[in-house]
């Protein structure tokens, strides 16, 4: 395995992107994890596994009117029917088994972790070019699934792995050598200039190209003149499960996780995208989401809700936990595997990742379902620690946005490697007596007095408050725009928890 090459530092958990250029689709969940991919292997079972989000139109076999003709989507804004897919990550065990990786959102309730895409305006030093909407039938991809060394040209700077935790945050071109405490988060950013002639080409990347010189910045070249949005996607694994499973010391070349295309090393980390959006209202968004803040937020975020805002038609999380597709292969990429489905052996190199293997044979293309509620069990507030002793009750689990914060004005946050509930309520505490006291993502901490009615926990709602605090894994720290929210007792009030409402067949249950 390489080297642990660095590609640089991340000051906090927060994109280096300004809030102001772009926005957010949330993919709450999951349609499934199948062999297929209808850019690479159209009409068949594609070679590995895929975590795939978006539109539930997707199939074997499908085009943008395929797409645009889904009932459902498991991302956040309504009016994007694309599909976003990244490989499946699985623990090595010394055994020799392979054990699913769980995304940060799975649970035991039948909840599906999703990802988070970012449309970036990364116009760079030509903040006058236009960005243009993807055309219909548009697609792409970025990386190479049987890539097996390190490289730092601009394909291999557009993916990485970035060690959560007390790994400081870092960069790394593979899987992190080391163990992660707040997990791995996979991070690809997608071309960003096009040919303005064609919607896709036989390698799927020729039609598109990175900006000269920057894989998030920089001019077009001249062979692809049209900017589009700067797509960088993200997807969280909660690789700290297995800190007590590592083979010796947990060290070096004995790092466990593979992809699900028999990737030890991580470097053939990649993501496809098959346009399904309205295009109109990309385009509009495209017209309208630079320099786009206001005293109560980015009117370009999904959760702005001025009345001059871009994004109209949203998803809530119930919806899109509830979009699935039923599987197409029959197979269970969720169970532990003596061998990665699709016949992919662990390879070290690109020549022997390109061997052939079993040949792929042809799916069935799945109906688009909706499963309802009463067929998926969603958690409620989710897990809280007991504060009362500190005066402190846990109130549910709040909304938040990084781009329009639920608290804003006065308020005081802090990020720690070891955070916990109770240094949280601390440092809200000694900044200010502040009323509200929120942990997020595993290591923020965020105080406030006033707690907006829109962002206010609903008992038995669902929601992302299912990250591990870095500090005591025993503790939840909330989630990807998700706070497990504290609230100060008053004198003459009693100091009680919410209790954790969990919906199961239509019904809350505490």
């Amino acid at each position: 395995m390489p080297s642990s090459l660095l590609f640089g530092l991340a000051a906090s958990l927060s994109l280096a992107v300004p809030a102001y250029a772009g926005f957010q689709v949330q993919c709450f969940s999951r349609l499934f994890d199948e062999r297929l991919d209808p850019i690479v292997n159209p009409g068949k079972l594609s070679g590995h596994v895929h975590v795939i989000s978006g539109g539930n139109g997707f199939a074997a076999t499908m085009d943008f009117d395929r797409a645009r003709a889904s009932t459902c989507t498991t991302c956040n804004v309504r009016d994007d029917l694309s599909n976003y897919w990244t490989p499946k990550m699985y623990f090595h065990a010394q055994n020799g088994s392979f054990l699913p990786v769980p995304i940060v959102g799975d649970n035991q309730y039948g909840n599906m972790g999703g990802m988070v895409i970012y449309y970036n305006d990364n116009r760079g030093d030509v903040p006058t070019d236009t960005i243009h909407p993807f055309p219909p039938n548009f697609r792409m991809l970025a990386g190479n699934p049987f890539k097996r060394n390190v490289t730092t040209d601009e394909a291999g700077q557009a993916v990485h792995m970035k060690c959560l935790g007390d790994g400081g945050n870092v960069n790394y071109p593979g899987f992190p050598l080391r163990k992660c405490s707040g997990g791995i988060r996979a991070e690809v950013v997608m071309p960003s200039c096009w040919d303005g002639v064609n919607v896709d080409s036989p390698d799927h990347k020729a039609h598109v190209a990175y900006p000269v010189g920057a894989v998030e910045g920089g001019r077009c070249p001249p062979t692809h003149p049209k900017r589009l949005f700067s797509m960088f996607y993200e997807v969280t694994y909660s690789t700290e499960v297995f800190q007590d499973m590592w083979p010796g010391s947990g060290s070096g070349s004995g790092q466990p996780f593979v992809l699900s295309s028999g990737d030890p090393v991580g470097t053939g980390f990649h993501a496809d995208f098959l346009n399904g959006w309205d295009v109109a209202v990309l385009a509009n968004a495209a017209a309208s989401c630079q320099n786009t803040l206001t005293p109560n937020g980015n009117r370009c975020q999904p959760g702005y809700t001025g009345a001059d805002k871009v994004l109209r038609h949203m998803t809530d999380q119930g919806e899109a936990f509830a979009c699935k597709l039923p599987s197409v292969s029959g197979e269970r990429p969720n169970d532990v595997l003596d061998t990665l489905l699709g016949c992919n052996p662990l390879t070290d190199t690109e020549a022997a990742a390109r061997a052939p293997t079993s040949a792929s044979t042809s799916p069935s293309t799945p109906t688009p379902t909706s499963t309802t509620l009463a067929n998926v069990p969603l958690p409620g507030g989710g897990s809280f620690t007991d504060t009362t002793p500190l005066n402190f009750s846990y109130i549910g689990c709040a909304a938040d946005d990084p781009a329009a914060r639920t608290f804003a004005a006065g308020s005081k946050w802090v990020a720690l490697a070891d955070m916990t509930v109770q240094k949280c309520i601390a440092f809200c505490r000694s900044s200010g007596n502040y009323a509200f006291a929120g942990v997020e993502w595993g290591s923020e901490c965020f105080c406030g007095n006033a707690l907006p009615a829109d962002r206010a926990p609903a008992p038995g709602a669902v929601n992302k408050c299912v990250k591990p605090c870095n500090g005591d894994g025993e503790q939840t720290c909330g989630g990807g725009g998700a706070m497990s929210l504290y609230k100060a007792c008053g004198a003459a009030q009693e100091c009680v928890n919410q209790p954790v409402l969990r919906r199961r067949r239509g019904l809350l249950f505490a």
